[in-house]
């Protein structure tokens, strides 16, 4: 019996709880960071707005933010527990912000932070000589980090603490580099942001979409790819040992939860990549008219039997270029949307036509192309919306539900799907009246592709020679695992000139290449070149948990080669690897 587990996999299922409870903490920091409003509020408000989320989701004490002026560190603000016990009292002034305090570059653990322009860890302040003029003895662990804008220029540094000693660790070193990186891309776009609502008034709205958008969108392709990685390890690792585990086993409920919070975060992954437009799609023509009669189904056990469904679709059929999945989410969203404004019972109209947009259309949405565009609308008779409330509707976490009802991602996630299609969405809504979205999709002429007989599941097993070519250790020593648990031979390369090396060297075994797309030395689509040289008809699967834009930079479209998309279970690598050695 081959074993499944390698040295390196974590010694207790505490550590693969602790990993999970460690990453399901940074989504909802950054998640939180993301979600902090730059209207209204003067700099020192939003920062400290940032930094609740960021107490409120690490275990801190307390936190502050220095920024540099005339190369000199000034106190901005700063929090501990006492100001977020007390955040809703007007009265409280315990630690009123103050300009007075202030530190030199290279001078402190925050003066090294700048200088250095790397985090700097002071594990046991007491025993530390920068601190040994320092009469407030409750610090014991501090980190500085350096908060850098787009360019690369350090705006100022990020400070943690806590009254223990050698409290912090590595995973809050790598975790606040990040966030570093993120509060600071937050700092430019609200100064950015300030600066172009003097500038362009009229404008002001447009901006404060784009810039949250784009904000959300950065952050989620800086960190998809690592997260994506240890999404998969911590899952991967998971299923391998639920499998060897008998059903009597009274610790197969914990790491089913394991299991369960990794899909959560994966799900959690792929909401941020799809508002942000970086999601990978899988795009073919699609039949509206189909489509939306084979939703009616579903929408009436949504909505409910107080309200009235009715579709609206021309006898000529409506084709578009879209994901399926995606394109039937936009409706779901937007049905459960109309839903919920309608509490007392209504009437919900979804509808399509063919419709010509010309310059008159263009110049009064700021749409960007002439041409013909499937129109679907989708109406309620609800409560409406006001004009502020429809300003904000697309922004990420923006909800008017009560807490625990809504995400406020509904819109935002149709809005990102929309727009990567080059499609179009805009709403009208009158108080008492209801509200109607309407959505503009390119149109085309191409029929849907027929459809194809499905696939009869094929075993999972095999004795195939699998060559996997994956930088990352976790992952590659996971998927050379699971294989080998079901019978294939396992061939491992840690970048792309060592996947080159070992296919020439075993290229009369070899089956089928796993290619990461972003490997060093060379990548996916770089070693995919030369093996086509050797074997025209080599089977290759691509892999990666970069964003899509990335993956598209490196030569490789998803819609002409094998891709499976990171995170993903071994059992969907397997399947999906089984389905490529089987075809003919």
């Amino acid at each position: 019996m081959v074993p499944i587990l390698d040295k390196d996999f974590p010694k207790s299922y505490g550590e693969l709880n602790s990993r999970i409870i460690h990453l399901l903490d940074s989504f909802s920091a950054l998640s939180a960071l993301s979600s902090v409003d730059l209207r209204n509020v003067d700099e020192t408000t939003m920062i400290r707005n940032a930094l609740k989320g960021l107490m409120e989701n690490l275990d801190i004490e307390r936190c502050s933010v220095f920024l540099l002026r005339n190369r000199e560190l000034v106190n901005c603000t700063g929090l501990d527990w006492d100001d977020l016990e007390n955040w809703e009292n007007p009265e409280f002034t315990k630690h009123q912000d103050s300009s007075t305090v202030t530190a030199s570059i290279g001078e402190g653990i925050m003066g090294l932070a700048v200088q250095y322009r790397s985090l700097q860890h002071c594990h046991d302040c007491s025993a530390d000589s920068h601190f040994k003029n320092v009469s407030d003895q409750i610090i014991g662990s501090l980190i500085s980090v350096p908060i850098f804008q787009f360019g690369g220029e350090v705006l100022g540094v990020l400070n943690i603490s806590h009254p223990t000693p050698q409290f912090f660790n590595e995973w809050h070193e790598r975790f606040l580099v990040v966030y570093g990186h993120c509060l600071g891309q937050l700092l430019c776009n609200y100064r950015l942001f300030n600066h172009m609502e003097q500038e362009i008034e009229k404008h002001a709205a447009q901006l404060c979409h784009s810039q949250k958008i784009e904000a959300v969108g950065q952050l989620a392709g800086g960190v998809a790819h690592d997260f994506n990685n240890i999404i998969t390890a911590v899952s991967g690792y998971a299923h391998l040992v639920f499998m060897k585990m008998s059903e009597e086993d009274p610790l197969r409920h914990f790491v089913r939860q394991i299991i369960a919070s990794s899909e959560r975060a994966a799900n959690l992954t792929q909401s941020l990549l799809t508002f942000s437009r970086k999601q990978v799609i899988h795009s073919k023509a699609l039949n509206v008219n189909k489509l939306i009669k084979e939703l009616e189904e579903l929408l009436l056990r949504l909505i409910g039997e107080d309200i009235k469904l009715k579709t609206k679709v021309p006898e000529q059929e409506l084709y578009v270029m879209a994901d399926s999945g995606q394109f039937e989410q936009i409706i779901m969203n937007l049905a459960t949307n109309a839903r919920d404004a309608m509490p007392a019972g209504g009437e919900l109209t979804i509808s399509a036509r063919i419709e010509e947009i010309g310059d008159d259309f263009i110049n009064r949405n700021g749409f960007s192309k002439p041409g013909k565009y499937v129109h679907i609308s989708v109406s309620d008779t609800g409560i409406g919306m006001e004009e502020n409330t429809q300003k904000k509707i697309y922004e990420p976490f923006f909800t008017t539900k009560e807490i625990g009802k809504g995400t406020g991602l509904g819109l935002s996630i149709a809005y990102g799907i929309i727009s990567q299609q080059n499609g179009y969405i805009d709403v009208r809504s009158v108080i008492g009246k209801g509200s109607t979205f309407n959505i503009y999709f390119p149109a085309i002429d191409k029929k849907s592709e027929e459809s194809r007989p499905e696939q009869v599941a094929s075993p999972m097993a095999g004795t195939e020679t699998v060559l996997i070519a994956e930088d990352d250790e976790d992952i590659r020593n996971l998927n050379a695992s699971f294989l080998k648990e079901f019978g294939y031979r396992v061939l491992t390369a840690v970048d792309g000139e060592d996947a080159l090396e070992k296919f020439i060297e075993h290229k009369d075994k070899i089956d089928i290449v796993i290619l990461d797309v972003v490997m060093p030395e060379k990548n996916g689509k770089e070693v995919y070149d030369r093996i086509l040289e050797i074997w025209p008809d080599a089977k290759v699967l691509f892999t990666s948990g970069y964003t899509a834009d990335i993956i598209c930079r490196k030569g490789i479209n998803v819609q002409e080669f094998d891709f499976i998309e990171k995170p993903h279970s071994p059992v969907e690598l397997i399947k999906k690897l089984r389905q490529m050695l089987d075809r003919n």
